[in-house]
């Protein structure tokens, strides 16, 4: 499992690791992956043994690191630089998608609020080693994008005046930019997971604080309130088997809630506690586990885990690994 984040004194790009056994470089430290980046990170992994991270710079370039399963690429502290200067947002982390090993989506909010994309087709970077494809749109927010098979990328933001909007690639065309009909009610960034082949679940928070849940199903698009009526920010969504959803949203107390879907019932939410400044995080490596971190209002890394029975190190208790590290709401 590893953590990325950006070093609230110096504005590194900050890492953590656990190895199977222990957290390294140690439970309180993060390595130190180079200086001076703007924004937040994403990473993705498209192929064993092999993380590719994506921020953007101070200069507003998309910039890319990554680790071969020996060592990071292009060095220890150096990212490559993968479009001119001045082109994308940094208030918001790249989404990145992978439908096939060797193949890498990357989607951005531009400065100018369109959607830039860049592409790695297993050998080289499109539409060229520095240039984006603009993908249109009128974008508030950050995308939110996914992929649900061989081919095939769904991605989902806030446009300033439709509200919810959708496009997606049906491996020959992109569509253009479609209004889900959920009004215009939004100001954070969506989530996004898939759990199968042709179904796609998006949550955004709406303005009044309550989680609004969007679904396709196979047919149409459906909607539903999934309540919460304190919430803030972008939620964290992951899906570990078929049928399955685990959400974790910062409410406007500074603490995070905790929802999840059975297959056939939505739970209460839960109160996981804590103080926080960030929008969480949450992974989930295998089947009934689940990793949730966040950035404390003390700038801290916290950890709860779901072990498939219980929480670690308690239902509303977290563990701190380190810092400052710097908080993003979205």
């Amino acid at each position: 499992m590893d953590v990325f984040g950006n070093n609230m004194d110096t504005g590194a790009l900050s890492h953590k690791f656990w190895d199977g056994y222990q957290w390294q470089p140690s439970v309180q430290d993060l390595e130190n992956l180079g200086d001076n980046y703007g924004g937040p990170p994403g990473a993705v992994s498209g192929n064993t043994s092999i993380m590719d991270i994506f921020t953007v710079g101070h200069d507003s370039s998309l910039q890319h690191k990554y680790f071969d399963g020996t060592a990071w690429k292009p060095s220890e502290t150096e990212m490559d630089i993968l479009s001119d200067s001045g082109e994308l947002d940094k208030s918001f982390a790249p989404s990145a998608t992978s439908w096939a090993p060797g193949r890498l989506d990357i989607f951005s909010r531009g400065a100018d609020g369109t959607l830039l994309h860049k592409y790695f087709d297993g050998s080289s970077w499109g539409p060229s080693y520095t240039g984006l494809e603009d993908l249109g749109g009128d974008l508030l927010t950050g995308p939110a994008a996914v992929s649900w098979g061989l081919n095939r990328n769904d991605i989902f933001a806030v446009e300033i005046l439709t509200g919810l909007v959708h496009k997606y690639w049906d491996g020959s065309n992109w569509s253009d930019w479609e209004d889900l009909g959920v009004g215009s009610l939004f100001y954070e960034t969506p989530a996004v997971v898939s759990w199968a082949e042709n179904r796609l679940d998006v949550f955004a928070v709406n303005s009044d604080g309550s989680l609004t849940h969007v679904y396709w199903d196979g047919s149409q698009w459906k909607i539903e309130d999934l309540g919460g009526s304190k919430l803030t920010g972008t939620v964290a969504a992951v899906s570990w088997a078929v049928g399955r959803i685990d959400i974790v949203a910062l409410g406007q107390d500074a603490g995070y809630y905790y929802k999840y879907f059975d297959g056939s019932n939505w739970s209460d939410w839960f109160p996981k506690r804590g103080s926080f400044s960030s929008a969480p995080s949450v992974v989930s490596w295998s089947e009934n586990r689940l990793d949730i971190w966040g950035i404390t209002t003390d700038n801290q890394l916290g950890h709860q885990t779901w072990h498939g029975s219980d929480w670690y190190p308690g239902p509303d208790q977290w563990e701190m690994l380190g810092g400052p590290v710097e908080a993003y709401i979205q």
